[in-house]
């Protein structure tokens, strides 16, 4: 009896061991995995402010003068992209005389917001035409008060030139979508 024992033990060890590997080799079976490494890297738009700014000749606060100065911006990244330019002028005083001369209308356009903006896409590397050649101070600076201290401050700022791939038609529809002043409609199959 104690034979029959063994065998009943050593038959339903065999059948544990058997139903063991064969649900490990059905499920080895079914399943499959691989591992693949995707490396990118996310795009980014960085652009700055290039000037020429030769020294100017101290200005008589009542007489009229013309300096020279010029603003463009640079891309610095490698991602196509839209700039717009703001020029303040800040004094210690009411900074009242001053104004940009010589606007090159034909790249740049009058925003009527504060902004000029780059009527093109800025690739990679490129410089944007000189927004402005001078700046003119009217002479009526005394009269207003002006101050000691007058700053030119040109300030530029950049938007991606596409959305999900997707380019954007102009400067405008870049502008507007980034402003979240319009959405951009997602078609199936895009991710």
């Amino acid at each position: 009896m104690k034979k029959a024992g063994n065998a009943a033990a050593t038959a339903f060890g065999l059948v544990l061991i058997t139903t063991f590997f064969a649900v490990n080799m059905t499920g080895a079976f079914f399943t499959d995995s691989e591992k693949l490494q995707n490396n990118f890297t996310v795009g980014c738009n960085r652009t700055v402010i290039e000037e020429e700014f030769p020294p100017p000749d101290p200005i008589d606060p009542n007489e009229p003068a013309d300096v020279s100065k010029s603003a463009s911006v640079k891309n610095q990244m490698a991602v196509t992209c839209y700039v717009r330019m703001a020029v303040v002028f800040e004094s210690d005083g009411t900074g009242e005389g001053f104004s940009i001369t010589g606007i090159d209308t034909e790249h740049w356009a009058n925003g009527k917001d504060g902004y000029y903006y780059y009527l093109e896409p800025l690739e990679s590397g490129a410089v944007t035409t000189p927004l402005f050649s001078g700046i003119h101070y009217s002479g009526e600076g005394a009269e207003n008060g002006m101050g000691s201290v007058e700053n030119v401050i040109c300030y530029e700022e950049s938007v991606q030139a596409e959305h999900q791939g997707i380019p954007f038609e102009n400067y405008q529809e870049a502008w507007d979508f980034y402003d979240g002043k319009t959405e951009r409609e997602v078609f199936s199959g895009e991710t």
